[in-house]
């Protein structure tokens, strides 16, 4: 499979992760990579890009590598910065032996309808503008489920490269148009060299490249 190859803070909900400029020494150990290393692939500050519709991919279907098969994943993306595997392959790498694309589409829409109802209740207290800023944003969950429906057999597990900062972030994801952007957002700490931290993320459809990104909230 051909593959162009392309040298999001967060409180309780993930969101978009921005790209830090670093300079750092090369030479770590194996799980170790720094701005340099080709796991570490920002998202160009292009004008083109800034116009590409921007879909978030939910985090159900974003899950980290356990860590006593980081080394097997690390390996099997020597050559490209995302494989498609096959399920039992991804059973493996997470330790899930019960894993399900659609049970994680599944997930997904079960939270999404139960933020859409407490949303819903909380409009209901509301009145006027403040009632619409809420019903808003229960309409965006709405549309979150019926997105996640939509992809029900669809869904095949890739693995990808992804850094982190610190070990036990948050992983998130994004389409940028036909791009697949994936980030990591962890707590405290300070600037240094990136982690590899591969995951197992669940698409409809392959990217035509990836950028991965990190970034550390205070």
């Amino acid at each position: 499979m051909g593959h162009t190859m392309h040298k999001f803070p967060r409180t309780l909900v993930w969101v978009g992760l921005t790209a830090t400029a670093m300079t750092c020494a090369l030479g770590t150990a194996v799980d170790g990579a720094s701005s340099n290393d080709p796991w570490h692939v920002p998202v160009p500050r292009s004008a083109d890009l800034r116009v590409l519709p921007r879909h978030e991919i939910h985090a159900s279907r974003i899950l980290a590598v356990l860590p006593a098969q980081r080394k097997e994943a690390i390996a099997l993306l020597k050559a490209s910065p995302f494989v498609l595997i096959d399920r039992d392959t991804a059973a493996r790498l997470l330790e899930r032996p019960e894993l399900s694309a659609d049970a994680q589409l599944y997930e997904a829409a079960a939270r999404a309808t139960e933020r859409a109802d407490r949303l819903q209740r909380i409009a209901l207290t509301k009145a006027g503008e403040e009632q619409e800023k809420w019903l808003r944003r229960e309409d965006e969950e709405r549309r979150t489920v019926e997105r996640a429906l939509t992809l029900r057999g669809r869904l095949e597990p890739y693995l990808a490269r992804a850094v982190a900062y610190r070990r036990y972030g948050i992983h998130g994801a994004y389409w940028l148009g036909d791009d697949l952007v994936i980030g990591n957002s962890a707590l405290g700490g300070t600037l240094g060299e990136t982690l590899r931290d591969p995951v197992v993320i669940f698409l409809e459809r392959e990217p035509r490249r990836l950028y991965t990104e990190a970034s550390l909230a205070e």
